[in-house]
């Protein structure tokens, strides 16, 4: 970050979760995403398959569609977004 970077996390966080696996990361997670320097996340804490909720930086969302595909246009988007910066 400190080099212009712009950090992002998308899909299964398996480093902690305050609420247990397969929940999305609420926003006082002391070692979810955001607390560890992320700027940008959409996680869940493990195992997700079709329409899963997610948290976005301690928000949740529910999304529609096979869960792997979901992350990974909204990583794209991220990515993208950046590009545009």
């Amino acid at each position: 970050q400190r080099a212009g970077y712009a950090t992002g996390h998308f899909g299964k966080w398996h480093l902690n979760g305050l609420r247990g696996p397969g929940v999305p990361i609420l926003k006082d997670d002391t070692h979810g995403p955001g607390k560890v320097g992320f700027d940008v996340w959409l996680s869940v804490t493990n195992f997700f398959e079709r329409d899963p909720l997610l948290s976005r930086m301690g928000k949740f969302e529910e999304h529609q569609g096979d869960s792997s595909e979901v992350v990974v246009d909204e990583a794209l988007k991220f990515i993208g977004e950046q590009v545009q910066a």
